[in-house]
């Protein structure tokens, strides 16, 4: 099963950056703190597991045809001297990024990722920015 898990991470990430160009992809989430300005200037995506639920658990299937719960969260820096509105509005466009890519066709073995919500900075880090989507992986 972790096999499994590990190939609809994988197909999660590349699909990701098929479709992000410029964007910098990962399945690692790192503080801030340790991404290079390259990194933050550009974006960076990282996708993340957050665990299984919703199981059939009948018999033959204890724990079994779950759905898979992620998080994909941008992080992204802009010009210390911009207003925090910039930050915001450079979060919004990583937001359309982001579900412009929801709306795709995935990789083999994910059949979908449907987003259920994300969250932002609200402008509170300037000018470090992030956005947080919280999706469900369908195989």
């Amino acid at each position: 099963m972790a096999g499994e898990l590990k190939a609809v991470m994988e197909a999660l990430g590349a699909s990701l950056a098929a479709s992000c160009p410029g964007r910098f992809v990962s399945r690692d989430f790192l503080p801030l703190g340790q991404r290079t300005a390259d990194e933050l200037e550009a974006g960076i995506l990282a996708v993340a597991a957050l665990g299984e639920s919703g199981f059939a658990n009948y018999r033959g299937r204890e724990a079994d045809l779950g759905t898979l719960r992620v998080v994909i969260v941008g992080q992204i820096k802009v010009a210390d001297e911009s207003p925090p509105h910039v930050l915001e509005d450079a979060e919004f466009a990583f937001a359309e990024q982001v579900k412009a890519w929801l709306g795709m066709p995935m990789l083999a073995p994910v059949r979908q990722c449907l987003a259920r919500s994300y969250r932002q900075s609200g402008q509170l880090e300037h000018p470090y920015g992030w956005v947080a989507f919280e999706c469900e992986v369908k195989t």
